[in-house]
């Protein structure tokens, strides 16, 4: 396991450390939601069928919600162990591997589960982009390898959609409880996620992992069109 140096995978452990305990409070608050929506649906529910289930995931989630918290960090803490030994990345499986699910969302659209969950990590991804920039060019010092874009970050979106969807069959929540948890992640965790990352960027920063880094977007220099190039030059030749 010592495929990078010692230092740079404490590095990362610090990093990962502060990221889950920043994410910790966000995971409860949606875990809460979770649990109301469950019980408005089961309130609100006319089908007898899927009434029953709205009611069995109520029972099973007071059961095992305590679980989740626990199961979303080893998941994302394997994303790290990927990362120490350079394993390639497992979107070559798909963004969550395992076979595609149907989800069936509240306005009765059926999508595949996959497919929802990369709209999310995509979302954040956009928001966070500048920080995650920076962390992937800090991850690649620390990895010794090329810089890593948002969807090889071990702590990038699509890392901890990953750590979400493991975390939540992990606790047993069904398909239709599973869209209700994701949507609730996205608008939580969504609105906290780059500030999260900024951390990250910051501990990397104070331990001397390109120091200072930042980014300067190169602005491309206007060109005039050639008539007025050409009228330029034959005022000089005028004043001439």
């Amino acid at each position: 396991m010592e495929a990078i140096p010692r230092r740079a995978r404490h590095a990362i452990d610090q990093v990962l450390e502060r990221f889950l305990a920043d994410l910790r409070p966000d995971l409860s608050i949606i875990l809460d939601q979770l649990d109301a929506a469950v019980i408005r649906r089961a309130r609100d529910e006319r089908d007898d069928a899927m009434l029953v289930q709205w009611v069995d995931t109520r029972e099973a989630l007071g059961r095992r919600k305590d679980g989740f918290i626990p199961a979303f960090n080893q998941a994302l803490g394997r994303e790290c162990e990927a990362a120490y030994d350079h394993a390639a990345p497992s979107l070559s499986r798909g963004l969550l591997g395992d076979q595609l699910q149907p989800l069936m969302l509240l306005d009765e659209h059926i999508v595949d589960e996959d497919n929802a969950l990369a709209a999310v990590a995509t979302r954040h991804a956009s928001r966070a982009s500048l920080p995650l920039l920076l962390l992937g060019h800090r991850f690649a010092v620390l990895l010794e390898r090329p810089p890593l874009d948002a969807a090889a970050l071990p702590i990038g979106p699509e890392a901890c959609c990953r750590a979400l969807r493991i975390a939540a069959q992990a606790i047993d929540l069904p398909i239709h409880a599973r869209v209700v948890l994701y949507n609730a992640y996205d608008n939580e965790i969504g609105r906290h996620y780059e500030a999260c990352i900024q951390t990250a960027n910051a501990l990397l920063d104070d331990a001397g992992i390109l120091p200072g880094l930042s980014f300067i977007p190169l602005r491309a220099r206007r060109r005039q069109p050639p008539r007025a190039r050409a009228g330029r030059r034959g005022a000089g030749r005028r004043r001439g």
